[in-house]
């Protein structure tokens, strides 16, 4: 029988009643997030992401994976600035969750053969 697994990015403050709904029934998920979103300071914008601790709380029952650092296409984006956006992103959720991120969804669905392989 073929496995289900639901994703969903970006962060925002909706993964909470994802994450309620993925656990009542029992779906598997992996969670992608960028990690600028630790990176928001002003209150009316913080509203609507994930704070540390909420993004410690969802990676307690479920995967996560790296969404980049600033959630902007990559394609266009010189080596350095790819190389960050990947290895940044992954760094920091696995410093904040202790997991091994080992998942990457692509900002905006944007990659080229480069990018796979960096992966």
């Amino acid at each position: 029988m073929p496995k289900l697994i639901a994703s969903w990015d970006d962060g925002t403050i909706a993964d909470l009643k994802m994450a309620d709904l993925m656990s009542k029934y029992q779906i598997e998920t992996i969670f992608y997030w960028p990690s600028y979103i630790s990176q928001i300071k002003t209150f009316a914008v913080t509203s609507s992401w994930l704070n540390p601790q909420q993004c410690k709380d969802i990676a307690n029952s479920f995967t996560i994976g790296s969404h980049s650092v600033s959630d902007k296409p990559m394609k266009k984006m010189t080596l350095p600035q790819i190389t960050r956006e990947i290895y940044d992103s992954k760094k920091y959720f696995q410093d904040l969750t202790g997991q091994n991120i080992d998942s990457f969804s692509y900002p905006k669905n944007s990659h080229n053969t480069l990018i796979k392989a960096l992966l």
